[in-house]
């Protein structure tokens, strides 16, 4: 997987062998994890592109960018609409990362991730037509906790989709969410990765990596490891300025367990939780797919280097978010 996709991003894509069989035994994953178009953009001009596994590459590619077109349609009209409510909505992920592909459809995307202030959001989620399926309003992104919400909107950017221009995240705040949202799910999926190689390939002029690494120190510390993660897995560029370095000891295991859950696949809930209070038959296996990794349970709950046993961490990650999912219910 990680051979198939460094540097998939590219225009061209840099060059590579694999054979057949190697292909077919990866093309599956990369179906299931939202691959499949950048592993058709690597391989569209190689021998393997006639090839059964090239062919299913090939048709996930196609339908990836007809959804790209429906997605920025819907983006366009949702922005819209907020903004007729007096709304200005603040976009992450989606369109404003799969824009910076060399075509839109090769990175898919489900959800609209949009912010608006928190004093709009029941607004928001009243205005006609909004809340369609696809559309996940955010008062805040979680990620991005420690950044006031004016700083957010000032450094935003705007960008033309058609005639609707887009207000997204900038280029300092995106990178950094995006590094977040990947650890606090395990780093399962791969193309997640390849958002932080798009994004380091296209960082702007002037990057201001200082404020970048702003805010929790503990969160900039694994901020800058997923950055060398992608660098050695996926050949990202990774050219730090010297003012914006900061030294961080990469875990020895945080690379072998990042190819471990690509391999896993998708995790996956196969019931609510709460189904297993009136039927509790299977609740250990439900409990097994909510227990986190390694990755999410150091990256939430210790730096980097540190030496902390990752068992107990795990335990008190699961039991954290099983006391705020009973408060919830209470």
């Amino acid at each position: 997987m990680a051979t198939a996709l460094a540097g998939a991003w590219r225009q061209p894509p840099p060059p590579m062998a694999m054979s057949a069989e190697e292909l077919g035994e990866i093309t599956p994953l990369l179906l299931e994890t939202g691959g499949g178009a950048l592993g058709w953009w690597r391989f569209q001009h190689s021998p393997l592109a006639t090839s059964r596994a090239g062919r299913r590459l090939r048709r996930s590619y196609r339908l990836h960018t007809i959804q790209a077109a429906v997605h920025e349609h819907e983006l366009a009209r949702t922005v819209g609409l907020l903004r007729s409510a007096g709304i200005e909505p603040l976009l992450a992920k989606g369109w404003a990362i799969a824009r910076l592909y060399p075509e839109p459809g090769l990175r898919p995307y489900g959800d609209l991730d949009l912010l608006v202030p928190p004093e709009t959001f029941a607004v928001a989620k009243a205005t006609p037509n909004v809340m369609r399926a696809g559309v996940d309003l955010h008062p805040r992104f979680s990620e991005l906790a420690d950044r006031p919400l004016d700083e957010l909107y000032r450094r935003s950017q705007l960008a033309a989709l058609g005639d609707v221009e887009i207000r997204m995240l900038g280029p300092e705040d995106h990178l950094r969410l995006l590094c977040l949202h990947l650890l606090r799910h395990g780093f399962w999926r791969p193309t997640w990765l390849c958002d932080v190689g798009v994004a380091l390939d296209r960082l702007p002029a002037g990057f201001d990596w200082e404020y970048f690494l702003s805010g929790k120190e503990h969160h900039s510390s694994w901020v800058m490891c997923v950055l060398r993660v992608a660098e050695e897995l996926l050949g990202a560029r990774l050219d730090v300025p010297r003012e914006g370095r900061m030294a961080v000891e990469l875990p020895e295991w945080l690379v072998s367990d990042v190819l471990r859950a690509w391999g896993a696949g998708h995790p996956g809930y196969a019931r609510r939780f709460g189904s297993y209070l009136r039927h509790p038959a299977g609740v250990l296996q439900g409990i097994g797919m909510r227990w986190p990794s390694r990755i999410q349970a150091a990256a939430k709950w210790r730096a980097p280097s540190s030496n902390t046993p990752a068992r107990p961490l795990q335990a008190w990650a699961f039991t954290v978010r099983g006391a705020r999912w009973l408060a919830g219910r209470a």
